[in-house]
């Protein structure tokens, strides 16, 4: 039931286009991986994504025309293009060297809501996880929040 819940909101508040408000959303379910920077470049075909973030991230608008182009090897090619220059926009090189390893991240993702006490390992597990996701998502959606902007 809270699965339910909390994707119906999401659907009703972050990903709507009708909805002025921005969003850095950062499920701790989620692997910190680049599918994060490809989900945001699916969020710009679906519209969910507003212009002024294109620009901060120095999107060409060739790119993104070329990203809903119907020929699918052009709109491929502008895909990976969007992929590295977000990649590059938000630091991805940088912040991939302070990712937390596998193991963490697995056992991170594997802490239940069941309001337990947890060892200190989980929690640094649980701290590093959400830090990363964190920081990742709001580069994306939220740039202009973190100063200075990275190259």
């Amino acid at each position: 039931m809270m699965a339910r819940i909390k994707t119906f909101q999401r659907q009703q508040n972050i990903y709507t286009r009708a909805n002025p408000n921005r969003y850095a959303y950062v499920p701790l379910e989620w692997d910190i991986e680049e599918r994060l920077i490809r989900g945001f470049v699916r969020n710009i075909i679906d519209g969910n994504i507003v212009e002024s973030l294109y620009s901060w991230h120095k999107i060409s608008s060739e790119d993104i025309n070329n990203l809903k182009n119907s020929d699918k090897e052009i709109s491929k090619n502008a895909f990976e293009n969007i992929v590295t220059t977000l990649k590059k926009s938000i630091g991805w090189d940088r912040l991939s060297k302070i990712f937390p390893d596998k193991e963490s991240c697995k056992m991170a993702r594997s802490v239940g809501t069941n309001l337990t006490r947890l060892k200190r390992k989980k929690i640094d597990a649980l701290i590093r996880h959400s830090e990363a996701l964190t920081e990742i998502q709001v580069r994306l959606y939220l740039p202009e929040i973190i100063e200075p902007h990275y190259e």
